[in-house]
Order: structure tokens, then sequence, then C-alpha cells
């Protein structure tokens, strides 16, 4: 049978997490440095120390440290979510992109909607897949490990789960919706990527690892030829 849908996910999958994080504090370094007394680099190294601590609260532990006030705050993660940046495409994402070109293909991304949106935009990914599903538009708890926005990008796309694949990083979250519905999943496992070593809950294994994109291809192709085999 052929594999006829490649779904993505997109941070640390098609683009790196840490690149747009670390483009988005040299954004706010740039806003801040002007009246906080301090170097742009120092306060990039100040909210890269923040993130390696406590990732989810890197602008509070800021304000703490500089004395910002509420609305200062509510600027600086702003900026940070929201403004445009230098942003690329992984180069084994380039690959895996061009393969899955010859079939359906679409993203499934968690997050603030705007934010991820704006990581599209970005690094120009629309131009590479026919759908994206932002499950964060869905309605609250429709995000992974939900089968929702898996539903919906299938049913866009209009095609089944028994010929759809899910390539993405993190075990934890990422494996288990397409389970549900009858997928296969890859695993990217990027070195020093934000979810990397994260186990997979019970049935939320995915069905095939990778350290590259690049591999992709073998292993759909290692599918199809198992499936036409079986089906002979």
């Amino acid at each position: 049978m052929v594999i006829e849908t490649i779904l993505f996910d997109l941070d640390d999958t098609l683009i790196a997490e840490m690149e747009w994080a670390r483009g988005g504090w040299a954004l706010v370094a740039k806003q801040l440095a002007p009246g906080s007394g301090r170097e742009p680099a120092e306060l990039e190294r100040m909210m890269s120390g923040f993130f390696a601590r406590d990732r989810r609260h890197v602008f509070d532990q800021l304000a703490a440290t500089l004395g910002l006030d509420a609305v200062a705050l509510k600027d600086c993660i702003e900026l940070y979510r929201h403004a445009p940046r230098p942003l690329a495409l992984l180069p084994d994402a380039v690959a895996a992109l061009r393969f899955a070109a010859g079939r359906r293909t679409g993203i499934v991304t968690d997050g603030d909607v705007v934010t991820q949106s704006t990581k599209v935009a970005c690094a120009g990914v629309g131009a590479h897949v026919e759908v994206i599903v932002y499950t964060g538009a869905l309605g609250a708890g429709e995000g992974k490990p939900s089968p929702a926005g898996f539903r919906e990008a299938l049913r866009q796309l209009q095609t089944g789960p028994a010929g759809a694949i899910y390539v993405a990083d993190n075990a934890a979250k990422d494996f288990l919706g397409p389970r549900r519905l009858g997928m296969r999943s890859v695993q990217i496992t990027r070195p020093g990527g934000v979810y990397a070593g994260v186990p997979a809950p019970a049935g939320g294994e995915p069905d095939a690892l990778v350290g590259s994109l690049e591999e992709l291809a073998s292993v759909v192709g290692g599918w199809e030829d198992e499936r036409s085999a079986s089906a002979s």
C-alpha cells in the first residue's frame, strides 16, 4: 500500500525551536538594552540562562532581575512570541519536504496560533505543504496528544489514516493521536532538541526512529515494500 499522506510537526522537526528562541531573545534584548544599563549580548545570555533553569518562565525571571513592571513584561512576551525574525528550514527538513512533495502533505502543530503562523511565514514552510492545522484554533483540549488535529488535516486533504504518517520529535505527546487513528509515525531524534530523550507514554511510541529526515524516504520505502509484499 502506498503512503499517500505525510504530515509533519513544526518545532524541532522542520525548524529549530532554539533558533526561534534565540532570535526572540535578541529582539527583546535590543528593546530593553537602552533603558536597562546592560548590553544586548548580556541580556541575551541572561535569557539563555533563565531558559536552562525554567524554560516556561524566562520572562518572569527576566522581569524580576531587571525590575520590569507588568506592562514592560507583557511587551517583552508579545515581542518574543509574535515578532517576525530570520528563521530557516533545517537542511534535512528541506530534503524531507522535497521527498514528500509527490504526496499529500500537511503540518499539525500545537501552540499559540499567532506564534506558530509567524514561524511558518518566517521559514516559508507554507510553500511546501498543502494544509496547516494549528491545534490552538480547534478549541480547548484539542492539542496533542488529542487526535483532533490529525483528523482535521486528513479531512482537509480528503485522505485516510491507513496511508498516512506523522513525522515529529516529541515522544511525550506527538504519537498517541496518530496511533489512535491508525496512522504510522516517525520520530526525528535531533541531538540538542528541546524534547530530546523525553520518553513516550504507553501506546504512544513511534513506529520508526531516524537521526535525520534524510532517512525518511528509506523508512517510507520500506513500509511500502512491506505492505506490497503482504498484499501479494
